[in-house]
């Protein structure tokens, strides 16, 4: 497993544990190019997160995506860990 994967599966457990609803966006030719990895949902509060470990960055695409569902009045971030995660949701 990647290291953005083994930080995924951290970030799904914790999610279901503090009872978040959450969906894993896997990229495929019949999807959105640039989707957020994660969509968490809980009491109305709808978040998107892309992750990224170590010096991986969000694409030019991702980066767009971001700015899109924040335009459109959403909440999106990069994460880079679970602490990031935890601090986003826990406000």
């Amino acid at each position: 497993m990647t290291p953005e994967g083994r930080l995924t599966e951290r970030i799904k457990d914790w999610l279901k544990q503090n009872g978040w609803f959450h969906i894993k966006h896997h990229g495929s030719p019949m999807s959105r190019a640039g989707v957020p990895d994660l969509y968490v949902l809980k009491n109305g509060r709808h978040v998107w997160m892309e992750i990224k470990v170590n010096a991986n960055v969000a694409s030019a695409l991702q980066r767009k995506m971001i700015d899109d569902i924040r335009n459109h009045g959403g909440e999106a971030y990069v994460v880079r860990s679970l602490d990031d995660v935890k601090k986003r949701l826990e406000k």
